[in-house]
């Protein structure tokens, strides 16, 4: 996600060059161009609709990253830490 916006940023920068593009080559260039910026940042929107639940909740977020990375020490302490605000929570009510 963070090389998405990056990407995205990196697109803005772009704006000087693509100014110059369209002085040398036209309004047609420009719009083709303009096209598959907006194309690629929709995609990259619609991919990122698909991680929106692993955000749900604590318990979501840290079974979301023991999946994507098992051998990780930090994803496991935030299992752990996930575990143990829900014994907390529970003993509570």
């Amino acid at each position: 996600r963070d090389m998405e916006v990056g990407l995205l940023l990196n697109f803005g920068s772009k704006s000087l060059e693509f100014r110059r593009v369209v002085k040398t080559h036209g309004k047609k260039i420009a719009i083709i161009a303009c096209s598959v910026v907006a194309i690629f940042a929709v995609t990259l929107c619609i991919v990122n609709l698909r991680y929106v639940p692993n955000f749900r909740d604590r318990d979501s977020f840290s079974q979301a990253a023991i999946k994507g990375s098992p051998n990780s020490s930090i994803a496991a302490s935030l299992l752990f830490k996930s575990f143990y605000h829900d014994n907390i929570d529970g003993q509570k009510k």
